[in-house]
């Protein structure tokens, strides 16, 4: 009866610990995923913010073509 109880209890220890290591396993994968669309959100930020200055670029070369002519055309 006591090796039964023996044996249960380590079961249930045994399954208590891998049930604890799935949740760190979860909560790794979880703060991967997090950190990969932190590093998504920033690079699409970055990319923005570059087209953004190239459209500025553009708008600036046209107003100084446009100021450079003299109104000729």
């Amino acid at each position: 009866m006591e090796k039964a109880n023996k044996d249960e209890q380590a079961t249930e220890a045994l399954l208590a610990a891998e049930n604890g290591s799935q949740e760190r396993l979860a909560c790794n994968i979880m703060f991967e995923k997090v950190i990969e669309l932190m590093i998504g959100v920033l690079i699409i930020a970055w990319l923005g913010t570059q087209y953004g200055r190239l459209i500025r670029q553009r708008l600036l070369a046209n107003k100084q073509k446009k100021s450079g002519n003299g109104g000729e055309e």
